[in-house]
């Protein structure tokens, strides 16, 4: 029966070898792709969370006028600045502002308090200090997602005009 078609014993058995072969070669890619998109989505999450708290940082520290951070002092935990309105309005009636910045005991939410309205700066803040030197405050976050880490350490000078006390 020469004229038929087909595989040989012999030939599906070197087919199913090195099939056999492949597979974990695949099934690692394929590892590999999910394990990276989940650490790319963490990194996302983390980046996400620092950015927008140091947003909010860099603006309110861009009007403060004084804050409780003591020069030369060990870093703290919190920070309160204050600042007064200086628009056009705000001669006529507006006046002084205030943020704190707190991590809610228990959990890992950066609060700012902002003249008395609290809202969620950032979700997953495992430590943040703020320290003081002259005119620059230091401020160092760490975030923490799913087992993934990851910390800025970054300098804001306030006020152009020098008014920071």
């Amino acid at each position: 029966m020469r004229g038929q078609r087909g595989f040989t014993l012999i030939e599906v058995l070197v087919m199913i070898a090195v099939g056999g072969m492949m597979i974990p070669v695949v099934v690692a890619a394929i590892f590999n792709v999910v394990h990276g998109t989940i650490g790319l989505r963490n990194d996302f999450v983390i980046q996400q969370d620092i950015d927008t708290a140091s947003s909010w940082f860099n603006r309110d520290l861009s009007l403060a006028q004084t804050t409780d951070v003591v020069d030369g002092q060990p870093p703290v935990n919190q920070m309160r600045v204050d600042w007064i309105d200086m628009t056009g309005w705000a001669e006529q009636g507006g006046g002084g502002h205030f943020a704190e910045y707190y991590i809610e005991p228990g959990t890992t939410l950066l609060k700012r308090n902002y003249d008395g309205t609290v809202s969620i700066v950032a979700r997953y803040v495992g430590d943040i200090e703020f320290s003081r030197s002259g005119r620059f405050i230091t401020i160092a976050i760490t975030s923490t997602y799913r087992e993934q880490t990851e910390a800025l350490v970054y300098f804001v000078t306030p006020r152009a005009d020098g008014a920071l006390q």
